[in-house]
């Protein structure tokens, strides 16, 4: 996921327990990341990954309870974490669940 386009569009089908995403990063500087799902109409925090590391490829594969989710446009905001443990906002990829 990335891009300026369109919204992506992730369909859920009924009784699914797990989505999952592939991030692309525009670039690998830090040593680890963290991800939070957010729903954007409130700010609520929905779900958020430990620290996890990238792939070669320059992506972070996550994967999120679907069961709360409704059909509407949420955001995984992704963060760096330092060496030192400090964190900074790095990108936010928006997407839209249909049930």
């Amino acid at each position: 996921m990335r891009g300026s386009g369109d919204v992506p569009t992730l369909s859920i089908p009924p009784n699914t327990d797990t989505a999952a995403m592939k991030l692309e990063l525009e670039a690998d500087d830090f040593p680890a990341y963290r991800v939070r799902l957010q729903n954007p109409s409130d700010g609520k925090i929905l779900w958020q990954t430990g620290k996890i590391k990238s792939k070669r490829n320059r992506a972070l594969n996550v994967s999120f309870p679907a069961k709360p989710l409704k059909s509407q446009i949420y955001t995984l905001e992704v963060s760096g974490v330092a060496a030192n443990g400090a964190s900074e906002i790095i990108g936010n990829y928006s997407f839209r669940i249909v049930r």
